[in-house]
């Protein structure tokens, strides 16, 4: 069973292996993260990876999570917190 403690131990340890990683292409291949991600073919990827995205959340996203959002969450989880607080609400004042 895996418990936060192991999942804590994951994240560092990858923060220091990226960390790691980038000191050493620093040290060995003069590699310099800020320019490399100033260049313009990085900034042309990204804007690749942003267009896709837009079309992936416009065209197939959108409708369906917000079906979900106004159906399920507000209808069912909102309306039944509201209806528990009322009962709530109402066994507090009848014993107060």
């Amino acid at each position: 069973m895996i418990t936060m403690r192991d999942r804590q131990d994951g994240f560092i340890g990858l923060v220091i292996v990226l960390v790691v990683s980038l000191l050493l292409l620093k040290y060995f291949f003069s590699f310099n993260l800020l320019e490399f991600l100033q260049s313009s073919a990085v900034a042309d990827v990204f804007n690749y990876v942003k267009k896709f995205l837009l079309i992936v959340w416009n065209d197939f996203l959108v409708y369906p999570l917000e079906w979900f959002w106004n159906d399920v969450v507000i209808k069912i989880v909102w309306e039944t917190l509201k209806d528990g607080y009322a009962l709530l609400k109402g066994w507090v004042d009848t014993r107060g």
